[in-house]
């Protein structure tokens, strides 16, 4: 599904055209937006969804805050003001749009005392796991 967000489906449309009908095909997504739907339904003979959990169902274990600020810089001060008394009840994610940004803002919180860590996509697998498993541990108390 993130080749089609980035643009690349008429790339994914001529590749499966190019190979053998009796293929298997395997496609793997956290999430199943339309264009991924209606992209299943043409290539794919007889699919088969496996679906883990429920869908659109929160986890009742997990506290979710929402809210929407307008730009980067009243983001930074809202999440400045509000991050300790995240902190004090447990372990935060807070989700960036970019990569770049995303790396910004942990710089930001180290900086600050704050034990941050990153995930996104241009981290190797090791470094992955690495921040994951300082996070399970509470080594790193923002995500």
């Amino acid at each position: 599904d993130r080749m089609l967000d980035m643009g690349f489906e008429p790339q994914v449309r001529s590749i499966l055209g190019q190979i053998r009908p009796d293929r298997q095909t395997l496609l793997f997504s956290a999430t199943m937006p339309h264009k991924v739907e209606r992209l299943v339904g043409e290539a794919l003979t007889n699919p088969v969804r496996i679906t883990v959990g429920q869908t659109g169902v929160a986890n009742a274990d997990v506290k979710q805050y929402v809210e929407v600020v307008g730009d980067d810089a009243g983001k930074a001060r809202w999440l400045a003001s509000k991050l300790s008394q995240f902190v004090d009840e447990g372990e935060v994610i807070v989700f960036a749009g970019q990569r770049a940004r995303v790396d910004q803002l942990v710089g930001d919180l180290t900086k600050a005392g704050v034990r941050a860590g990153a995930i996104h996509g241009e981290m190797d697998q090791y470094s992955r796991s690495h921040v994951l498993d300082a996070f399970r541990a509470g080594t790193t108390h923002v995500l």
